[in-house]
């Protein structure tokens, strides 16, 4: 492993990143925001906590994927679209156009006419294209419509959803000189990162699992955690044939030898058409597969 990321792993170790009621952050990342990343509400659809309603980011205006421009064929074009009930407008395809924008400048909504006009949202347009002509294809959803002759040119910028911190934007920050709590911070506001040094990944999983059942018990973990009153969560470790499962000594070891069993039938069980069996919840674990 190179040095950097050995030291960047190292300096980071034991810090999450939580919002300001103090839960866990859903970090998105994608290659490129393309100059503002998204909000997720008018990207996906549901409510949008306050920091993934997108921001400005010049920082990846320079980078490889803020600009680009597909031309496709309105017969190819017509042909993706038929692929999903979403789109299909029948055996014609007239015109497509962005209907609504957001405020980071993403098709929100695209009317599509032909043999009848629909409605579709900007990223399940974006999807539905990209997975039957290519992924190299409208890379994002955050583009313009025209026609150059016959076809349609789509002029767009940014790689992938855009949600939370755009990677190239965070590159170009920390080649002058931003931290990565700057970084951070400026990509995702109202949100802090905090340390939580006697808590493993494994062990915040398992938390959130049992926040429900037992609150108390949950409180009073973080309260220990966060006074530093232990030198470390104590952990166990189980051995099986294919696995090192480590875990956290609250967790009941029957679960975890469920889970153990689970793992090896897997591949078994794959092959079984119409056989599932399920773990009742997952135990956070990490662990070194011997073969």
């Amino acid at each position: 492993m190179p040095e950097a990321i050995s030291q960047a792993v190292a300096t980071t170790k034991g810090e999450v990143l939580r919002d300001s009621n103090n839960e866990l952050a859903a970090a998105y990342f994608s290659a490129s925001c393309g100059g503002a990343t998204a909000n997720i509400a008018t990207l996906w659809g549901g409510n949008a906590p306050p920091y993934l309603r997108g921001v400005r980011d010049e920082y990846c205006t320079g980078e490889a994927h803020h600009q680009w421009t597909d031309v496709i064929s309105p017969a190819r074009l017509l042909k993706a679209l038929q692929t999903d009930p979403r789109t299909n407008v029948g055996e014609r395809l007239l015109s497509i156009d962005v209907l609504r924008k957001d405020p980071s400048g993403r098709a929100e909504v695209i009317g599509i006419e032909g043999n009848r006009r629909i409605t579709v949202k900007g990223w399940d347009f974006k999807i539905i294209v990209g997975r039957a002509l290519g992924w190299n294809l409208l890379k994002s959803s955050r583009f313009e419509i025209s026609r150059s002759g016959s076809n349609f040119v789509f002029q767009g910028s940014g790689f992938g959803h855009g949600l939370g911190l755009c990677q190239e934007g965070a590159h170009v920050m920390a080649e002058r000189g931003a931290s990565y709590q700057q970084i951070l911070e400026s990509i995702f506001p109202r949100r802090k990162s905090s340390a939580v040094a006697l808590q493993t990944a494994g062990d915040l999983m398992w938390e959130s699992q049992r926040q429900i059942g037992t609150p108390t018990v949950l409180l009073e973990h973080y309260k220990i955690a966060r006074a530093g009153e232990a030198a470390r969560a104590t952990r166990r470790t189980l051995h099986s044939e294919a696995f090192n499962i480590n875990y956290p000594s609250a967790v009941d070891q029957r679960e975890v030898e469920g889970v153990a069993e689970f793992s090896r039938l897997q591949p078994q069980v794959a092959g079984r058409a119409g056989h599932r069996r399920r773990s009742s919840r997952p135990v956070p674990c990490s662990g070194n597969l011997h073969q």
